[in-house]
Parts: structure tokens; sequence; C-alpha cells
């Protein structure tokens, strides 16, 4: 992080502060890219809320609801298909 910072003309106080996160757990074994969309689009939706408050909201939710998981995968799939039509 240092080195980053050096390079970008910026000047480092200290040592970055590490805070331990926790976050939706997955239940089965096949869905971990699955869950991996769903909680970096969570991280992504709302740019005016803090990254700090929407892992805390992550990690009271528990785990992430099957229908949660059924939606991430129809949005790929529709990003997809619009990505493949625009070809054509």
């Amino acid at each position: 992080m240092k080195v980053a910072a050096m390079e970008m003309g910026k000047r480092t106080k200290g040592n970055p502060t590490w805070e331990l996160v926790k976050f939706p757990k997955q239940t089965g074994n096949k869905e971990c890219g699955v869950y991996r969309m769903k909680f970096m689009k969570h991280l992504m939706e709302d740019p005016l809320m803090s990254t700090k408050y929407k892992l805390k909201e992550l990690g009271e939710a528990g785990t992430y609801e099957d229908e949660e998981l059924n939606d991430i995968c129809l949005e790929l799939v529709e990003y997809i298909l619009d990505f493949i039509n625009q070809g054509e």
C-alpha cells in the first residue's frame, strides 16, 4: 500500500487498520461464483452508502436466500444474451 501511495505521489501515515469482516455464509458447495457475484453486486449497488456499513449489513444477513442467488443467475444470463445479440 505504501508503494502504491508513493507511485501516486501521496504520503502515508502509519500502517493501515485492518478489520475482520463477516459476510454471508455459503450453505452449499456449488454456488461459490454466484455468492461472489451477489456479494460484489451488493457492495456496488449504492455508491453513497459506505462500504463499511454494507459489510456490516451483509454480515448480519447470515446467508443469501435461494431466490437472491437465482436472481443473480438470471441477471447474468440476460447480460450474456444481450451481449450475444449485439454481435448479430
